[in-house]
């Protein structure tokens, strides 16, 4: 059971909490699960997530910084679990950073969205096909972003 005063399930309550005051017209509440749990178990019987512990069942994820905080080593684990925890045609939205070349040690570790289409293309369905298409790459606008140093993947 997760500690009642661990900060990433405070951050959640948040969240949860900020989409009940927006006052939407749909009721994305009932179809947006925040959840605090051990990624690479995700879209397996493993996941302590009983909401994703079934795969092809998320149609919408972003990876916000995810990626590059992680070792070098589990890169291909990313790859394969977001391919397993996605529904066909499901979105993927990925912020690559920091993409400004090799940055000794981290994190955050360097990364390039060539390196992340290596990562997703090596990725196939059941069938042997393709397991992603990319559908942009867009440089961040805006005050608040750092074009020269990260992406937008979709």
């Amino acid at each position: 059971m997760a500690d009642l005063h661990s900060p990433c399930l405070k951050r959640l309550c948040r969240l949860s909490q900020w989409l009940r005051e927006q006052n939407l017209d749909y009721d994305v509440g009932s179809n947006v699960n925040f959840v605090e749990a051990d990624f690479f178990t995700l879209g397996t019987d493993k996941s302590a997530a009983k909401a994703l512990a079934k795969p092809a069942q998320t149609v919408l994820a972003y990876d916000y910084t995810f990626l590059c905080a992680i070792p070098p080593s589990l890169r291909t684990a990313w790859a394969e679990t977001y391919t397993r925890l996605l529904a066909k045609d499901a979105i993927l939205i990925s912020l690559v950073f920091p993409i400004h070349g090799d940055r000794p040690g981290g994190p955050p570790f360097s990364l390039s969205p060539d390196l992340v289409r290596e990562l997703l293309g090596s990725q196939t369905t059941a069938q042997g096909n393709p397991a992603w298409q990319e559908l942009a790459e867009l440089k961040p606008k805006g005050p608040e972003t750092r074009p020269d140093v990260e992406r937008i993947m979709v």
